[in-house]
């Protein structure tokens, strides 16, 4: 936090993938979105789930409103939980692969930016911040994966926003 937010303008807005080790609350950010098995099983069961996702957000920490409106622009997508380890892929040439790749076979990379850029490269249309995060966590299960990638915000988040590094 104070590596990273004390530097920033108040006007500022980042956008943040930490793909590393304990990163769930790595900038100590006000907002999170919870997501879990059961809202996922719900997304599945109930096509509102994304209209009443904005419930799925709470405030945590102990700050005044006067430090949070203090704050810039601040979106942290994390690798896993706080109490997770994050894992690499040994071969990120797949999702990668292009005319201009310069990695080889082979090249490893961390499993939830792997999953990230995957899902953002199949994307037709734009997605939203929840449904981003989301998409990441079922990725990472699939593949076998236990780490649980976390979204989290300096300031309440539209989760039906759509995600945009702008």
């Amino acid at each position: 936090y104070k590596i990273i937010m004390s530097g920033l303008h108040k006007d500022a807005k980042l956008t943040a993938v930490i793909d590393c080790c304990h990163s769930g609350t790595l900038l100590d950010l006000p907002y999170s979105f919870v997501a879990n098995e059961a809202s996922a099983q719900k997304k599945e069961e109930d096509s509102g789930f994304f209209g009443s996702l904005a419930k799925r957000f709470f405030r945590k920490g102990k700050r005044s409103e006067d430090d949070i409106n203090a704050l810039p622009d601040v979106t942290m997508f994390s690798g896993c939980k706080d109490d997770q380890t994050s894992a690499d892929v040994a071969d990120t040439s797949l999702v990668f692969e292009s005319e201009n790749n310069t990695n080889s076979a082979g090249s490893a990379g961390g499993a939830c930016s792997n999953a990230l850029v995957e899902i953002l490269l199949k994307q037709e249309a734009r997605i939203s911040n929840a449904a981003l995060v989301t998409e990441m966590q079922e990725n990472l299960k699939s593949r076998g994966f236990t780490q649980v990638p976390q979204l989290s915000s300096s300031r309440p988040l539209d989760p039906n926003a759509h995600f945009s590094l702008f």
